[in-house]
């Protein structure tokens, strides 16, 4: 084996690439305006069903959360929490950012 010279993934050819996205989307809005949908693609977990109702994982205790969007609240509070207390109730601003696979034949 040579020696091979290591780059960034930055610049990758793009003919390397296994997926390739485009941002459809990006706007800002309130923290607690999360829809359960959106809780959902933010990867909370979903972990079992409750007399045929769906629970997602509490992030802070060993329980369940009852909707994507509590859920979603308790990971924000595990992640931002070091920010101070409640940091789920300062409502900040967020990015929004949504992508999507990029249209076959399409280039960048």
């Amino acid at each position: 084996w040579g020696k091979a010279l290591w780059r960034p993934s930055i610049h990758m050819p793009r003919w390397a690439c296994r997926s390739v996205y485009d941002v459809l989307e990006v706007r800002v809005e309130r923290l607690q305006a999360i829809t359960e949908a959106d809780a959902i693609a933010e990867g909370v977990e979903l972990v079992d069903h409750v007399n045929g109702e769906p629970v997602y994982r509490d992030y802070f205790e060993d329980g369940y959360a009852w909707s994507a969007v509590e859920s979603y609240k308790t990971l924000w509070e595990h992640l931002h929490g070091f920010k101070g207390p409640d940091a789920w109730d300062r409502n900040p601003w967020v990015w929004v950012v949504k992508y999507g696979p990029l249209e076959a034949g399409a280039s960048s």
